[in-house]
Parts: structure tokens; C-alpha cells; sequence
């Protein structure tokens, strides 16, 4: 599914995420929480803030990029992990 964003969207956006990147701060695409930079794992393009996910995400999911026509694709698919025991 792709997202359709207009300009002023994307100007708007791009903005908020210098300022809060000015403040030390990035919002988790996945959990939408603002977080400090260093408990976050970025992703920049050009000098342009492009994906962040915060530490606790980063433990029940996956980063995946992948190539589009356009460029590329990053997300975040959540993982199972599978705990065994033994008797």
C-alpha cells in the first residue's frame, strides 16, 4: 500500500523532525513515542531524518529495507521470538 503525501506534508514533517532533532529528541515509527536520540537507531538520507526506531521496538521487530522504483522502503515487522525449554 503507498502512502500518498503532498508537498506542504512533507515540508511540515520534514521541519518537525529537524526540530525535534535540534532538541535531541525522534519519534519511534513504530511506537510513535518520542524518544533521545541515543536510545534510537536512525536512519538519514541527504542529512534528512528518514526512520527511527527506539530500543524497546528494535526487541519485537525487524528492520527491513527494501528496493523500490523510487528508492527504498524501510519498516518495522514485528517478530515472534520462539522460547524453548527443556524439562
Amino acid at each position: 500500500m503507498k502512502q500518498i503525501v503532498t508537498a506542504a506534508e512533507a515540508r511540515n514533517s520534514v521541519a518537525r523532525v529537524q526540530d525535534l532533532a535540534d532538541k535531541g529528541l525522534a519519534e519511534c515509527q513504530i511506537c510513535k513515542k518520542e524518544k533521545k536520540l541515543p536510545d534510537c537507531l536512525t536512519c538519514w538520507k541527504d542529512g534528512v531524518l528518514v526512520f527511527t526506531i527506539c530500543t524497546v521496538c528494535m526487541g519485537t521487530h525487524q528492520i527491513v529495507m527494501e528496493p523500490t522504483n523510487e528508492g527504498y522502503r524501510i519498516h518495522g515487522r514485528e517478530h515472534h521470538p520462539v522460547s524453548i525449554s527443556t524439562p
